[in-house]
């Protein structure tokens, strides 16, 4: 039964990392940044975003994944960057409910915290399920630099 549970949960994270590697994720800082590169997925800082909000227009149209730590500090960033994306990068869909839910799967509150504990789901269920890798999360899609 507890097998079965974690490979439900394996099989719920792998589509939250697969939907992050999708869309454009924005962070808090640089080991945000770090921690979700290991898992094949490319994100932008709060800093990054926030020092020239005119890039992200280049996003307009498409989902906007807000990663900020379950704290008052992540909160207040979380509120600005919304605010940057609604007014710069028009017609986005805004998810900011992601975060959240990954966070409480892992029982983490930062986003940094997040290694150790998709370590530990990967080496689990490092075997195939229904002869698929779960999680390919050592391939890395485009880049990590604001373009355009």
């Amino acid at each position: 039964m507890h097998r079965a549970r974690e490979a439900d949960k394996a099989k719920l994270v792998q589509n939250l990392l697969q939907q992050l590697r999708e869309g454009v994720v924005i962070v808090e800082g640089k080991h945000d940044k770090d921690t979700l590169k290991e898992f094949g997925i490319n994100s932008f800082t709060f800093y990054e975003a926030a020092s020239n909000p005119s890039k992200l227009s280049s996003f307009a149209g498409k989902t906007i994944y807000i990663l900020f730590d379950d704290d008052k500090g992540g909160e207040e960033k979380n509120r600005k960057m919304i605010e940057l994306v609604t007014a710069y990068a028009t017609h986005s869909k805004v998810n900011d409910s992601l975060a959240k839910r990954l966070l409480g799967l892992l029982n983490c509150t930062s986003i940094e915290q997040v290694s150790g504990p998709l370590r530990e789901l990967l080496d689990l269920k490092r075997g195939d399920i229904d002869g698929e890798n779960i999680f390919g999360y050592s391939q890395v899609h485009g880049s990590s630099e604001l373009q355009h």
